[in-house]
């Protein structure tokens, strides 16, 4: 009876952790910055931000530059 309830309790306690991994929202970006052929090449500045549904900036999630 003991091992029974332990059993119940935890499947109770951890069904939610299922439920948020087929939930949690994903995305996947590949990203392919060609080179030029040309005399003097300089990488091109890349910015990855995130806006809203009114387009102001949430959160800004990468910036590369050459240094």
């Amino acid at each position: 009876m003991n091992q029974f309830f332990i059993f119940a309790l935890l499947s109770i306690a951890l069904a939610p952790l299922g439920w948020a991994a087929e939930t949690t929202p994903k995305l996947e970006a590949n990203i392919e910055i060609p080179r030029l052929s040309v005399s003097e090449y300089h990488r091109p500045y890349v910015a990855v931000w995130v806006q809203d549904e009114q387009r102001r900036v949430v959160a800004t999630l990468a910036v590369w530059y050459q240094q």
